[in-house]
């Protein structure tokens, strides 16, 4: 294991013990992939085709849930999420010089079906102006302010993006409940024979 210190969409060259090793593993944590929208999730499969000769990678993902339980966990009770959410409007006071008042926004946590994501936002309580050094901006009653967006998936469409990034599915563990999954794949170049289908392990 060798520690590098970069972003994986600017990592353009391995060292060589990795990159010509008998097998180069890459582990892809589930909000690498929930922060990118499909296009975006496929280039960063081709790209990890391209880094070693024998490129594997493990990816963890959150999967696909009925509306309500999505919704909830991203406006939990303990009001976490909001925090996070609304740290956005004080980083901007404080790195931008803007006057947010952050008692004046609320948070909202909306599943987005078409493009199979959830939404966050902050909506305006109310109408108001909000300065941002010698420039202002105003905000409507109940405008929203978009945040963040926060792809789900499941196993099928995750493969579907691996495959065409050049790899195939070897393994895929979801846990009982059926909320996350580990999924295994390796370049397709590596494997002639493709009848393998990522089915799920008995």
């Amino acid at each position: 294991m060798i520690p590098l210190q970069t972003e994986v969409t600017r990592l353009t060259r391995l060292p060589d013990a990795v990159r010509t090793g008998p097998c180069t593993l890459f582990f892809i944590p589930g909000a690498v992939f929930s922060s990118m929208p499909p296009r975006q999730a496929i280039r960063l499969c081709q790209h990890l085709a391209t880094l070693a000769e024998r490129p594997y990678f493990l990816v963890g993902a959150g999967l696909k849930k009925d509306v309500a339980t999505l919704e909830a966990a991203y406006d939990d009770p303990g009001g976490y999420v909001a925090a996070f959410n609304l740290n956005v409007l004080a980083r901007a006071n404080r790195e931008i010089e803007a006057d947010f008042d952050l008692t004046r926004y609320k948070h909202r946590a909306h599943w987005n079906e078409d493009e199979g994501c959830i939404e966050l936002s902050l909506e305006s309580v109310g109408a108001q102006t909000v300065h941002f050094a010698s420039d202002q901006v105003r905000f409507a009653a109940r405008e929203p302010v978009l945040v963040d967006r926060i792809y789900k998936l499941t196993p099928n469409e995750l493969s579907g993006y691996a495959r065409q990034g050049g790899f195939l599915p070897l393994c895929c563990w979801v846990d009982d409940g059926g909320n996350y999954s580990l999924q295994l794949f390796a370049r397709s170049a590596l494997f002639p024979i493709s009848s393998l289908d990522g089915s799920l392990p008995s």
